[in-house]
Parts: C-alpha cells; sequence; structure tokens
C-alpha cells in the first residue's frame, strides 16, 4: 500500500485522541494533513476523475459552494435580499457610527465561516480518499485494525470512567462524572463515535467466517474454522465496545445503536445474503454478556437516565430560538455562525450560558446555510442512503460474500444510526466524528459500480 493511504489510517486512528479533535489548533492541524494528503495523492494520479466528478458528489460541490456565497462581500441591495436582517443591524449601525456602506457577506464573522468551510472540504476528501483506498488490496483490512484497536481502547477507558466517577478525560473531570466518555468530553460524542465504529468491527468479524463453503453455516464450521480464535478475541472486544456504549449513558446513542443493528439485518435481507444460525448465537450470547456486565457495573444508572425529561440542555427550547433564527434569515447566518447569532434570539432558552450548538445537526445545518444548503445537502444524504441499499444488493449478487460487501453493509448501518442521532445530537459538529462520518460514505460508496467494477476490471487485465 502506498504511503499516503497508510497516512490516511494514521489520521483516522488519532484524529478523536485529543477530545475529538475540537480544539481550534488541533483540528487545523488535521485539516491542513488531509488537504497535503489529498494534494500528494492527486500529483501522484492516485486520485482521478472518477472519484471526483461522478454523480451524487456534484451536489456536494454545490453544497460547498453555496456555503462560499455566503462569506463573499454582497453589495448593499443584494444583501438586503438575501439576509435583510443582518442588513438591517448593519444600517443602525452605520447611523450610529455615521459610516458610509460597504460590502458585507451573509456571514456575520467570515473567520469562523472559513474554519467551518475548510473542514467540511476536509470531510468530502477524507470521504474520496477512502473510497479510493478501499479499492486497494488490505485497506480496509488495515482500516478495520486501527478502528478495533482504538475502540477498543476508547470502551476500556470509558468502562473505567463509568465505574470510577472520579477518572476525568485526559485530566478534565468536570463534566458527566460517572459515564463512560473516552476521549471525548461529551458522551453523546463518545457513543457517536462508538455508533460509527462498531458495525465495521461486526462486518469485518462475519467476513471471517467461511459463507462461500455453506449456506447453512452450522457452528461445527465455525469451530473447526481456523479463524475461529481471532473472532473470538475480536466478538469479546465488539461486546466491550457496546457495553461502554450502554454506559455512556447516552439516549439518544443506544437508541442508534439498536437502530444500527437492525439496520444491518435488514440490509443483509435485502441484499438477498441473509444471516445464518452462527450469527444469531453469537448474537444471542453477546447479549447475555452485556446484561451480565451490565448488572455487575449497575444497570439501573441507564434506565434512570432513559426515565428522565431532559432538563438540563432544554433542546425543545433551543430547537425554538433555532427556528425564529431561520424566520429571519432563510438563507442562513454563514458556517459555523450559530454561536454569534444565538445570543440574540436566546428567548425560550432561560440560561445564563450562550449555545454554541442547536443539539440538532439538521438544525443547525438549516440556520447556518439556510434552506439552499439544507435541502442540497439532506436531498444528497437520503439519495445516498436508498443508492447505499441498493447498491448493497446489486453488489452481493455479482460478487457474493467478499469482505467489501460485509464493511459496505456495516458502513452503511453505522450512517443509519448517525442519521438517527444527529436529530437529538451535535455529533457531525465533532471534527473527529465528522471525519468518521466521511469515511463511512466512502467505504459504502467504494462499492458502486462506477468504481469497484472499473477498478476490479483494471486490476484483472
Amino acid at each position: 500500500m502506498i504511503v499516503e493511504f497508510n497516512l490516511l489510517l494514521v489520521i483516522l486512528a488519532t484524529v478523536p485522541l485529543l477530545f475529538g479533535a475540537v480544539q481550534p489548533f488541533v483540528f487545523s492541524f488535521y485539516v491542513a494533513a488531509v488537504f497535503l494528503v489529498f494534494l500528494s495523492l492527486l500529483w501522484r494520479k492516485r486520485i482521478g476523475s472518477r472519484e471526483l466528478g461522478k454523480g451524487a458528489v456534484w451536489v456536494l460541490y454545490c453544497f460547498l459552494g453555496w456555503s462560499l456565497f455566503l462569506i463573499v462581500p454582497l453589495p448593499e441591495n443584494m444583501l438586503e435580499f438575501l439576509s435583510p436582517f443582518r442588513s438591517g443591524l448593519l444600517g443602525k449601525t452605520r447611523e450610529l457610527l455615521g459610516a458610509s456602506a460597504g460590502w458585507k457577506s451573509v456571514a456575520y464573522v467570515n473567520t469562523l465561516s472559513l474554519s467551518r468551510w475548510s473542514l467540511w472540504l476536509a470531510a468530502l476528501l477524507i470521504g474520496v480518499m477512502v473510497k479510493r483506498a478501499s479499492l486497494e488490496r488490505q485497506f480496509l483490512t488495515r482500516l478495520v485494525v486501527v478502528l478495533l484497536v482504538l475502540g477498543s481502547l476508547e470502551a476500556l477507558y470509558g468502562l473505567v470512567q463509568a465505574m470510577v466517577p472520579t477518572t476525568g478525560v485526559l485530566g478534565h473531570t468536570l463534566y458527566y462524572q460517572g459515564h463512560a466518555r473516552g476521549t471525548y468530553i461529551n458522551r453523546n460524542h463518545f457513543a457517536g463515535m462508538i455508533e460509527m465504529t462498531w458495525p465495521l468491527v461486526l462486518a469485518y468479524l462475519l467476513s471471517l467466517s467461511p459463507w462461500e463453503e455453506t449456506r447453512k453455516l452450522k457452528v461445527k464450521h465455525l469451530i473447526n474454522s481456523d479463524r475461529f480464535n481471532r473472532q473470538l478475541l475480536i466478538a469479546i472486544f465488539l461486546v466491550v465496545m457496546l457495553l461502554a456504549l450502554v454506559f455512556s449513558r447516552s439516549r439518544a446513542g443506544i437508541t442508534g445503536l439498536a437502530l444500527g443493528f437492525i439496520a444491518f439485518m435488514g440490509a443483509m435481507a435485502f441484499s438477498g445474503a441473509g444471516l445464518r444460525r452462527g450469527f444469531w448465537l453469537g448474537t444471542g450470547a453477546a447479549v447475555v454478556l452485556l446484561l451480565i456486565y451490565c448488572g455487575q457495573i449497575g444497570f439501573d444508572s441507564v434506565i434512570e437516565r432513559f426515565m428522565k425529561i431532559d432538563q438540563e440542555t432544554g433542546r425543545l427550547n433551543l430547537w425554538r430560538d433555532a427556528w425564529l433564527i431561520v424566520q429571519q434569515h432563510p438563507f442562513g447566518v454563514g458556517p459555523g455562525n450559530y454561536e454569534i447569532v444565538e445570543p440574540v434570539f436566546q428567548v425560550n432558552a432561560q440560561t445564563t450560558r450562550l449555545s454554541i450548538h442547536t443539539h440538532n445537526d439538521y438544525l443547525q445545518l438549516l440556520v447556518e446555510t439556510g434552506w439552499p444548503g439544507f435541502l442540497l445537502l439532506t436531498t444528497g444524504w437520503l439519495y445516498l442512503l436508498v443508492r447505499g441499499l441498493v447498491g448493497l444488493r446489486r453488489f452481493f449478487r455479482h460478487f457474493g460474500y467478499s469482505r467489501h460487501f460485509f464493511m459496505a453493509v456495516g458502513a452503511w448501518s453505522g450512517l443509519v444510526s448517525m442519521a438517527f442521532h444527529s436529530f437529538f445530537d451535535f455529533n457531525l459538529q465533532i471534527p473527529a466524528n465528522l471525519f468518521y462520518f466521511a469515511m463511512l460514505i466512502g467505504i459504502l460508496t467504494h462499492i458502486f459500480p462506477s468504481s469497484y467494477t472499473h477498478h476490479h476490471h483494471k486490476t484483472a487485465t
């Protein structure tokens, strides 16, 4: 494997380690690293027009183009049409200062918008590079090993935090004591990372089974396989990851876990691959182990968390205030500018602290990029989910039980989990989780005929 793809693995392996790369200097480093690796691949012609300009990726280009347009200074009359509220504020300011009119952007603070826009572009490049790298031999295997090791270490650290409440996050002990959160400050973002990781580990585990040997994967075939010890070890680490997710006590994360598992089974059934007896026996054993460990650590706190009405962040009030911003800014306030505008519209959320996020990725997208950006991205997102499911069916018919197929199923189910979780949190505002989300998209789309079939034919000839 070439050097650039190994560097891509290093980026994905390390980006969650420092609080999910939320500090500006950390995510700036990773954005720069992504750009450098991509430019190297482009220069060496490892990335071509097939990866950069086929199909629905143009929706992302249009979205990025619109987001960049929000940062561009505009004439006063155009700004008044696109953002009458901002234009009115600027007019009153000019009256007080006696200043003359000048060109201003729709975005309130351009530096924040450029920072957020560069992060979005880096995520797109991550998806493109993972898609291309997944076609190379051994990349998916190395990737899942990296995710297995990282996820297991994060999970073990999280379980220590759940059992010893005074255990902090890399020295920070102020938030979510007694909750599993790994190297993330927020337990929900830790849960989001595990949500996107565990389906790939499960997919790799299933890919090690001798599916082609028999349509009835009996237990004796599984046990007699020389891969059984490796599968057993992976299964144990997978249970640890799921256990840590449960003890993050993230309600949306735990529900997303359940939906992701249902999505995994649904994708396997829809594609025609189905699931054999060994899978159900393994699933039953995993559930039993989860219940035993949950009972030992104390499952009552998790149940209590589900029964508790959310009074800490007042999400509904935040959403109402965010909707007020949308009504006054139908074309958006600029990428990353929600935190700038929110104090002016803080009507329902009666709190002394300012909100940087809406606790809803869809709503924050609508606030920051307006209806054009929201419709572009959500339409492309729905298209991706549908095409991904259809693509899994077609791929299985042509190539059968391959590792590429299982990994794509895992990626699709992880995307479904995050699609649900994003209604209640802001995982995709966290650089590490955004990169992982883009990684899943890259893994899923690499099986599409426009990429995999072409590469398969090329390598065969």
